[in-house]
């Protein structure tokens, strides 16, 4: 297209037609249809309506679907979800060539595609670009829109699964407070709602993800006294931030990984190691919250009764597949609170909510979800500390090594009679292992209304290790070197045969003469 030169819509599919041995057939048809739709249609991102006075019937053969005059970047996005990413990434990329061309640089119009084209980017694993991408998605918005408008929301939230991918929890854990802080901005307004709860919980999850147990206690407790303003402080969202707050005793009481006092871990990102480390949510309400686990327990007992309660209520209703969905989502709450007794010790108030669980499902009709509770369930395992990895000089490929353990089941949900059964490639790994499924907790089995003893049991741990090329070199030249030890020496058996050679000949020499 000529710089600065004006199209109308017919006649950019014209100059499209034309070139069209640059694209394929898909691609120069879809952003045919694309380009047709945005410049006819008026206020789509930000696009304004272009005057065509060229009626000429042969001059537009392109018709949008329904589909399409709705979302006509829904192509693109189903392209994305349909593991199409690539060929959705190459057609976004013309289109928004095209488009800066047509409306500049700065359009608010340009929104749509970048985000999309970040999308496309991210499910390629392209997370750097995918960023790009997305920071000028959010720049337009802001520059179109205002600098805390509710557009940008969602971008920056995708924003935060890209630094998530990529292994930046400071950076997640920002964008994601960014987005948090732009939606409270509008939390009066009744219109947001849904909005608000939505922030609150992603905030929070976000913070327990990385193990910031305070933070994302203290935005579940401010969750819960939003919902009781608005009335609903007996709403399923409710029930969703009590077993929340649930949580973050729980990965306080249960770290992911095995803390020591004498090293510190340093795989750990500083966010994580740092409890409850955060620029933007005020935690000192929560210091007097540390290790008061019962406060834990009263909130997963609060979640059990609200769940009773919509249970209950949608049991006098003719709605009978309502009710077995309510019945369905009272078992897995129960669940929470009775694998909570067993991993603070409580087996006997464990064994009465199992109970009440096999009463419920034995309402349920076939077909709908069920509780195993004959086998053994991991609740809690500790990750090992991985072996030092050599230097990057002396590093070889990863390779996968595994470690098997042997053990019982106790009532309670302890191990006993812990035993190694294998381990390859070597033994380094075993008693890292051995030490943590020391401290892990099972759900134990409930046979005939009472925990039971499992015996036998086995569990494997897989991981990844770097093989040392120095090292392997060392076992290589110790093994020949044994070889070499255990072959036979001929070399005193040499002239025993050289005389007996020479003996023979004389002999036929002899005969000879």
């Amino acid at each position: 297209m000529i710089a600065g030169q004006h199209h109308t819509p017919h006649a950019f599919l014209r100059l499209l037609w034309r070139g069209r041995k640059h694209y394929s057939a898909g691609v120069a048809c879809l952003l045919a249809v694309t380009l047709s739709f945005l410049t006819n249609a008026p206020n789509v991102w930000g696009a304004q309506a272009t005057a065509d006075q060229d009626t000429s019937p042969q001059q537009n053969p392109i018709q949008l679907t329904p589909s399409d005059q709705q979302d006509p970047y829904a192509f693109y996005a189903s392209q994305i979800d349909n593991e199409e990413a690539r060929s959705a990434q190459q057609s976004l990329e013309d289109l928004i060539s095209v488009l800066e061309g047509r409306h500049g640089r700065f359009s608010n119009i340009l929104v749509k595609p970048l985000t999309l084209l970040g999308d496309a980017q991210f499910k390629q694993n392209q997370l750097t670009l995918a960023l790009d991408s997305y920071d000028q998605a959010i720049h337009l918005a802001r520059l179109n829109n205002g600098l805390f408008s509710s557009e940008q929301v969602d971008i920056v939230r995708r924003q935060a699964e890209a630094y998530a991918a990529i292994g930046d929890p400071t950076n997640a854990v920002s964008r994601e407070e960014y987005a948090f802080r732009v939606v409270m901005r509008e939390a009066d307004d009744k219109a947001n709602l849904q909005q608000v709860i939505e922030a609150y919980g992603r905030l929070a999850s976000r913070h327990l993800e990385y193990l910031n147990h305070m933070a994302a206690r203290e935005v579940y407790s401010q969750a819960l006294q939003f919902l009781a303003a608005n009335g609903l402080a007996n709403s399923l969202h409710a029930i969703e931030f009590l077993e929340g707050i649930a949580d973050t005793y729980k990965a306080e009481r249960f770290p992911p990984k095995l803390i020591t006092t004498t090293t510190e871990d340093t795989s750990i990102p500083p966010i994580i190691r740092q409890v409850g480390a955060t620029a933007n949510v005020d935690i000192t309400n929560q210091y007097a919250t540390i290790n008061s686990y019962p406060a834990g327990e009263r909130a997963l007992k609060r979640a059990v009764q609200l769940r009773q309660t919509i249970a209950t209520r949608s049991s006098r209703t003719s709605d009978l597949d309502q009710y077995y969905a309510d019945l369905v989502q009272l078992n897995g709450t129960i669940l929470k609170l009775a694998d909570w007794f067993i991993l603070f010790g409580q087996a006997r108030d464990a064994t009465t909510m199992y109970r009440q669980i096999v009463i419920n499902q034995a309402a349920l009709p076939d077909g709908y979800p069920s509780i195993d509770l004959e086998t053994p369930t991991l609740l809690y395992f500790p990750r090992p500390r991985d072996q030092r990895p050599p230097s990057l000089n002396d590093r070889l490929a990863a390779e996968n090594g595994a470690v098997t353990l042997g053990f019982d089941v106790s009532t309670t949900g302890r191990v006993r009679s812990l035993k190694t059964l294998e381990a390859v490639p070597d033994q380094k790994m075993v008693f890292n292992v051995r030490r943590c499924m020391r401290e892990a907790v099972f759900r134990p089995v409930l046979s005939d209304n009472q925990l039971q003893h499992a015996d036998e049991q086995t569990f494997t741990y897989t991981y990844q290790y770097y093989p040392s090329r120095k090292a392997q070199q060392k076992q290589r030249a110790a093994e020949e070197a044994a070889k070499a030890q255990a072959a036979p020496d001929t070399s005193s058996i040499e002239p025993a045969a050289s005389g007996e050679a020479w003996r023979q000949s004389e002999h036929l020499n002899n005969k000879a003469g």
